[in-house]
Parts: structure tokens; sequence; C-alpha cells
């Protein structure tokens, strides 16, 4: 709750400064600044972040992505809901509200698959590249790789203690972690 809090805090800021930004910029040009600080501070943001990231090191940044969030954000929800007659108001907030969280779940979903078939294509990139490996041994280590990227576990566990598997295991480690960075 509190690595989100910078983040809520921000967004308020910029939903209040929305109003008086965008009658002097517009409210196309608020949308725009909004996105482009959103989108700069979440660069920083993933230049500072690593495993030890603290508040402290984040704070900063998650603050300017929920303050850029908050101007775009209150700008579009403004103009989306303009053109609502006063009875409908609730359901067109609901509507945007709920079309942006299916919206984020779709696109998290896309991105983990995208992630998920480089990362698989790396490790089957590794295996097949390792001269050391039997043709049986690069078979099994194939289809259960392949196997685990839909989500079918127990080839992998049935390899888990081969010698193939153990001599490979770091260089499939370092291919799934390569093909997730792409």
């Amino acid at each position: 709750g509190f690595g989100l809090l910078p983040v809520g805090l921000g967004w308020t800021g910029g939903a209040i400064l929305a109003v008086p930004i965008g009658r002097a910029w517009g409210a196309r040009n608020t949308v725009i600044l909004g996105l482009v600080l959103a989108a700069g501070f979440e660069l920083v943001l993933a230049l500072v972040l690593s495993a030890s990231g603290t508040i402290t090191v984040t704070g900063a940044p998650m603050l300017g992505l929920g303050f850029g969030l908050g101007l775009a954000y209150a700008r579009m929800n403004e103009a989306g809901l303009r053109h609502v007659a006063d009875r409908l108001t609730g359901l067109g907030s609901g509507l945007l509200i709920g079309i942006r969280f299916l919206a984020s779940a779709l696109g998290a979903v896309v991105l983990a698959q995208g992630m998920l078939l480089t990362a698989t294509f790396a490790a089957l990139d590794v295996i097949e590249e390792n001269p050391t490996l039997s043709q049986a041994e690069q078979s099994s280590l194939s289809h259960a790789v392949e196997a685990a990227a839909r989500g079918k576990y127990l080839p992998l566990l049935a390899d888990e203690n081969s010698a193939a598997l153990v001599e490979e295991a770091p260089a499939l480690r370092d291919s799934y972690a390569d093909g997730t960075r792409l």
C-alpha cells in the first residue's frame, strides 16, 4: 500500500491542477503533457527500480507518474462525459473506469504472453545450440520447456534432476531472463 501511495498522491495533485492547466493550455495539450510526464517518469522509474528499490528511491518518480496520469485522465474523463446527460453520468463514469481496467488487464496478458514467448524461444535456442547434449536430451528438454510455456510443468519436473537440466539450468535461467528483457 505504501508503495503505491506516491502514485495516488501525484494523481490527486494532477487531477486538481488539470483544471487550471487545461484552461491555460487547452484540454488536448493538458492530456498530451500528462501522458508525456507519465511516460518520462515511468522511464525514470524503470532506471531506478531494482530488487532492493525502496520507496525513498522510487517515491519521486512514482509521484511524477501519478501526477502525469492525474493531469491526463482528469481531462480525458471530462471530455468523455461532456456530452452525457446528467442522469447517465454515473453510468458513463463507471463505463470509463471499467473499460480502462479491462484494457489494462488485456494489455498485461498480451505483454506477459509476449515475454513468455520470447523467453521460451530463447531457452529453446540455448538447448539446441548446446553441443554436449545428446539428441534425446535436447528433445526431452525442448519438450519440457514448450510444455512449461503452455502451463504444463510435469515434463519439466520429470527432467528436474536430470544431468542435462542440471547442466543447462544456468543457461536456461539466463535465456529466460534475457528473453523477458526484450
